[in-house]
C-alpha cells in the first residue's frame, strides 16, 4: 500500500500510547471503561468466536474502607489488580479495571477450556483471600472479622476480604448486546455474594 517514515511510525506510536494512557486507571495503570467497553462489543459482535467474559467484586468494600481509611483501601485495591494482572498474563487475557473495587476480565473459551477457565477463578478468588489477610490485625485474622459500619450506619461485624467473581460464556450466535451482559453480571454477582465459594457463571 505504500510506505511510511521512521517519523510517521513514531508518531503513530506516540500517539496511540497517548490514547491508551488516557483510559488508564490512575491507580491500577490498568485499561479503564472505554477499552472495556471496546473489548465487549467486539466480543459480542464477532459471534463466531466463544469468549469468556469475567467481572469482579471486592466483597464489602466500602466498611473495609470506611474502618481503615483510603490508604488501606488503595492497598486492597492494587493486592487484586496484581493478582488479576499476573493470572490475565499467565491465561492469555484481557483485564482492566471498571472503577473502585470493581474488575474486568475477558479471553476466547472454547467448551474444551472452560474448566481452565473456571478453576483459575477458584484459584484467584483463594489466593485473594489469603494475600487480603495480611492487612488485618493478628486479632483480627484469629476471629475472621472485623468491626465497621453499614451503608445505614449500624455497628456490623464483617468476614475479611474476599472478592466475587461472575463468568459469563458466550457461545451463541444469536445477536447479543453489552446492555444484556450488564444486566446479566448484575444479576450474577448478587448470586455469587450469596455463594459459599463466591463464584457464579452462566452459558449464553
Amino acid at each position: 500500500l505504500g510506505f511510511l517514515s521512521a517519523g510517521a511510525m513514531l508518531n503513530a506510536i506516540h500517539e496511540k500510547n497517548i490514547d491508551l494512557a488516557r483510559d488508564q486507571n490512575p491507580l491500577t495503570r490498568l485499561p479503564g471503561n472505554r477499552l472495556i467497553n471496546d473489548i465487549i462489543a467486539k466480543r459480542l459482535d464477532d459471534r463466531g468466536r466463544p469468549s469468556a467474559l469475567m467481572y469482579f467484586d471486592i466483597d464489602n468494600f466500602k466498611p473495609f474502607n470506611d474502618r481503615y481509611g483510603f490508604r488501606v483501601g488503595d492497598r486492597a485495591i492494587m493486592l487484586f489488580s496484581d493478582l488479576l494482572w499476573t493470572t490475565a498474563a499467565e491465561h492469555g487475557l484481557f483485564c482492566g479495571h471498571i472503577g473502585g473495587d470493581d474488575f474486568f476480565a475477558a479471553g476466547d473459551c472454547g467448551p474444551e477450556k472452560a474448566e481452565e477457565i473456571i478453576t483459575m477463578l477458584r484459584k484467584l478468588i483463594e489466593d485473594f483471600s489469603e494475600s487480603a489477610k495480611m492487612l488485618f490485625s493478628e486479632e483480627e485474622r484469629k476471629q475472621g472479622y472485623y468491626d465497621s459500619h453499614t451503608r445505614e450506619g449500624q455497628p456490623k461485624r464483617f468476614p475479611l476480604l474476599t472478592v466475587s467473581a461472575v463468568l459469563i460464556l458466550v457461545q451463541s450466535r444469536a445477536p447479543l448486546f453489552a446492555d444484556e451482559m450488564a444486566r446479566l453480571s448484575a444479576a450474577l454477582k448478587a448470586k455469587a455474594k450469596n455463594s459459599e465459594e463466591r463464584l457464579a457463571w452462566l452459558v449464553i
